[in-house]
């Protein structure tokens, strides 16, 4: 489970809604059709009951949950859910708290009726979440510098299985230097088919010397993987990270504006001294347009990197106000990055 710490631009578009109905939303929600006694109306909502992409608990997109849920919704006399709980609990709570608070706070019904009178009632909704994301494939490189294939091939990501978390004293200075300021140091290593890690690059240094050594000694030293696997056969794999690190007395800057032609697929680690949270970076890159507009933009999930739906494109680029490739001189196509912080918690006890 995670809790929301550090929290990013996506965080104010995910729950924030949008208003924009005639963008296809993924997930749905249907009322249960129901016998009803003689003379009875079943409540009927006043709308087509809806779930925007915008609804989707950042938690669940980053773990992948996805699924369906019934709530049992009561509604009063005058349309209004007076009421709403999850008639059988599964294994996605946030999902189910989700859907019972959309229920209360945005479903309005034309009341049931008993021999033409409003009267109370009780219906069912079955809500189904999608998650409005797609793989993203094409910016991923093979150990041949080959963009992965499309779908008509079986891939697997790599999956470390060591702790990538970061101790204080792994960034320290030499003798009794002290590190000020900031510095961002992006790597690019080769992940074998043992799992270990061969070819390392630097991409981008971070202008200290000292950072980037110790950025590439962590990664050959301490990181392994559960190799990637092309239609079932073990393959090299490209991946990168990224290190952010700042001085005790020097606030981050957020998020790191490197512009590139295609986005850096790949983990960041946020690396501040003394480093006193267990805050689980998650990346996501943002597309801007020569406009500075946001157009596309891609999250790190569990499952992967993954696409977000137009919708939730369209939201989070209300949140962004950038100027143009012009003014900024920057390139007319450029990818940057945005990324946030997760805690991991314990499980739930449904889930």
């Amino acid at each position: 489970m995670f809790a929301r710490i550090g929290i990013g631009l996506i965080i104010v578009v995910l729950g924030a809604g949008l208003t924009d109905s005639a963008t296809a939303q993924t997930s749905s929600a249907t009322v249960v059709d129901e016998p009803s006694a003689d003379g009875t109306r079943a409540p009927v909502p006043v709308e087509p009951l809806e779930i925007l992409d915008t609804d989707y608990p950042l938690e669940s997109l980053i773990a992948n949950e996805e699924g369906k849920v019934r709530i049992s919704v009561f509604v009063d006399t005058q349309g209004r859910v007076s009421l709403a709980s999850v008639q059988t609990p599964g294994k996605f709570p946030r999902l189910e708290q989700r859907a019972v608070a959309i229920a209360r706070t945005r479903w309005q019904f034309n009341p049931a009726t008993e021999n033409s009178r409003p009267t109370v009632a009780v219906v069912h909704v079955d809500v189904d979440w999608r998650l409005p994301l797609e793989p993203v494939y094409e910016y991923q490189m093979l150990a041949e510098d080959r963009p992965i294939p499309r779908a008509d091939v079986n891939i697997e990501i790599p999956v470390p299985i060591t702790s990538h978390e970061v101790r204080e004293y792994d960034f320290r200075m030499p003798s009794t230097r002290i590190l000020t300021g900031y510095g961002v140091v992006l790597v690019r290593y080769l992940i074998l088919e043992d799992g270990t890690i061969g070819e390392t690059k630097i991409i981008s240094s971070s202008g200290i010397g000292f950072l980037d050594d110790q950025a590439v000694s962590l990664i050959k030293k301490r990181w392994k993987y559960r190799p990637a696997r092309l239609n079932g056969r073990t393959i090299k794999f490209w991946e990168y990270a990224r290190f952010n690190l700042s001085s005790p007395d020097t606030t981050p800057r957020f998020p790191t504006r490197i512009c590139t032609s295609e986005p850096i697929l790949g983990q960041t680690i946020s690396m501040r001294l003394p480093q006193v949270s267990d805050a689980v970076p998650v990346s996501q890159q943002i597309h801007i347009d020569p406009q500075g507009v946001v157009d596309d933009a891609i999250i790190q999930t569990d499952k992967g990197w993954m696409r977000f739906s137009k919708p939730l494109v369209k939201a989070l680029a209300q949140q962004y106000h950038l100027p143009t490739a012009r003014q900024a001189r920057r390139p007319d196509s450029c990818w940057m990055e945005s990324g946030l912080n997760v805690r991991r918690m314990p499980p739930g006890p449904n889930q």
